[in-house]
């Protein structure tokens, strides 16, 4: 069996942007990125946040199956 694939994501944020707040249009878009991440074949879990040092910059890390369920991702964007 192939080996789990964690791809990392670095994602600037508009300057006072808060993609937490489920009540901001912001917080909305991101929720439905990551429930279109989840949902693709091979997609496991995904573990967020904005860093301490640079509160505008949000860390996105996607564990996959494997890399091919990544690849196949990519490709349909």
């Amino acid at each position: 069996m192939a080996p789990q694939v964690t791809e990392l994501a670095k994602l600037p944020l508009k300057a006072g942007t808060d993609v937490s707040d489920p009540n901001t249009t912001a917080g909305t878009v991101w929720q439905d990125t990551l429930n279109e991440v989840l949902s693709q074949d091979g997609a496991q879990r995904a573990y967020w946040g904005t860093q301490v040092e640079s509160p505008n910059i949000l860390m996105l890390y996607i564990d996959w199956q494997t890399l091919d369920a990544h690849k196949k991702f990519m490709a349909s964007a």
